[in-house]
């Protein structure tokens, strides 16, 4: 029964209001806002007799400038869509017979923060060849990026991407890492991870040489053992001075070898 009807077979007379309950502010979480619209007069009483008022809704939602009727939005509970562009203010038109209400409420939907697994440093050793530095992280709700600094203070400005960073000698790099939040979740701070390539180990061994007293001195050489393909130690070799019968040491001198550790 509407009021129409109430009024008109019983002269009861009811002026409802409308008002509209639900969180209307809240962090995305992949679940929209249930909006429930309640009347003020749920029945009449006449002649001892309660008589329950019967109602039909209608949901919209403003452009700003109107609002647009959304389809199948027709219960007294609506819930909206799970995004952060669900965010705006709805209205519930209630109608009983001749009797139009409404009340509106504004939805707020904010972004929240992706879920992040950090990058880890990998252990290694140079190998001649390029070597991601980090095992690779994981964002659920935006995009890993990735870009070397050069040093862990201070995040660098420009060549982010979605590659892990590579380098081929050994030494230090500093990998800072972000998230690119998507439609639904923010932007995270970025953060550095220290990864080191270390010095491949070496060896340098003179070879032994003999020769008889008078002749000239053999050319010195040596085993090299660790080194990557056809690299080549910096080092030199020289023996202790002498002309006389006897054994002289070989010594070797070691240079600037920055890839390898070498004994």
């Amino acid at each position: 029964m509407d009021l129409s009807d109430t009024t008109y077979k019983y002269g009861v007379v009811a002026t409802p209001t409308v008002s509209i309950s639900g969180t209307t502010l809240k962090t995305y979480d992949g679940t929209g806002v249930e909006l429930t619209a309640t009347s003020s007069v749920e029945k009449v009483t006449a002649n001892s007799t309660d008589y329950a008022i019967q109602y039909t809704y209608q949901w919209s939602k403003s452009d700003g400038s109107n609002y647009t009727n959304i389809e199948n939005a027709t219960n007294k509970t609506f819930t909206t869509d799970a995004g952060v562009d669900a965010s705006g203010t709805y209205k519930c038109t209630v109608k009983t017979g001749n009797v139009e209400i409404s009340d509106t409420a504004t939805v707020t939907i904010t972004k929240a923060d992706p879920t992040v697994t950090a990058p880890t440093a990998k252990t290694l050793t140079y190998n001649g060849s390029a070597q991601e530095l980090v095992a690779a992280g994981t964002a659920t709700g935006g995009t890993m990026q990735y870009a070397l600094g050069t040093n862990g203070t201070s995040a660098p400005t420009s060549d982010w991407g979605t590659s892990i960073p590579t380098a081929i000698n050994a030494g230090t790099y500093y990998v800072w890492y972000k998230v690119v939040g998507g439609d639904n979740h923010l932007n995270t701070e970025a953060a550095c991870v220290t990864a080191t390539i270390g010095k491949k180990a070496a060896t340098v061994t003179a070879d032994a040489k003999t020769k008889t007293y008078g002749e000239a001195d053999p050319e010195l050489t040596a085993k090299v053992t660790g080194t990557v393909g056809e690299e080549k130690l910096n080092y030199a070799l020289a023996r202790v001075e002498g002309d006389n019968a006897g054994e002289y040491p070989i010594t070797v001198t070691l240079g600037e070898n920055p890839n390898y550790d070498v004994t």
